[in-house]
């Protein structure tokens, strides 16, 4: 999309907005650029499409382009859908941007749709943080105990001292505190939790 003329990517745009909602392929009137680029989407679009997607594929990069902002495209001329697009596309994704003098040419419109943008950004990041999380084991006494072999004592997982404690959180905290690692468990989980405001 950044490769083609101002134009071109605001032809492209629009006629995936116009396929996606209101099921109408480019007209004679299309761009030879534009057409090719939305044909070769149309696969992907006209599976998006049939499901209905409400939401990207996992891991895909994406913003959520809702009927409205569809509308919103629809209403300006070829050359400023471009220009639009791709100031949205370099604020969510970083690609290259957009001159100054072409930017203030879509910066109120801009202004109007970034809360959307910031809305799938956080979204986005949420979903991240979320994935990531799951990903990591899950940490034990044991697990612990096993890393960390110089920590003397042992504590059972029903001890009062562990109550409120996030067993991933404390193994970080003595991870970056090897000093403590000569110590009892029961001493560390205490300093933690003073530390930690528990």
């Amino acid at each position: 999309m950044c490769k083609l003329t101002h134009k071109e990517a605001g032809q492209v745009v629009k006629a995936m907005c116009a396929f996606i909602f209101n099921d109408k392929e480019p007209s004679d009137k299309t761009l030879p650029k534009a057409k090719a680029l939305f044909y070769l989407l149309f696969e992907q679009l006209d599976e998006t499409k049939k499901k209905k997607a409400k939401a990207a594929k996992r891991g895909m990069e994406h913003f959520t382009f809702t009927k409205a902002l569809s509308k919103f495209f629809e209403a300006l001329d070829d050359e400023q859908a471009g220009l639009l697009i791709k100031q949205c596309s370099n604020y969510v994704f970083g690609t290259p941007p957009l001159d100054e003098s072409e930017a203030t040419q879509v910066d109120e419109y801009f202004e109007l749709i970034k809360p959307m943008l910031d809305k799938t950004i956080k979204q986005r990041e949420n979903a991240k943080r979320h994935n990531e999380n799951r990903k990591k084991p899950k940490i034990t006494l044991e697990k612990i105990r096993e890393d960390f072999k110089e920590i003397r004592g042992n504590l059972s997982p029903e001890n009062d001292v562990l109550k409120g404690v996030d067993l991933n959180k404390l193994y970080a905290f003595i991870e970056e505190n090897e000093e403590l690692r000569t110590q009892s468990m029961y001493s560390i989980v205490d300093l933690y939790r003073r530390e930690n405001g528990l």
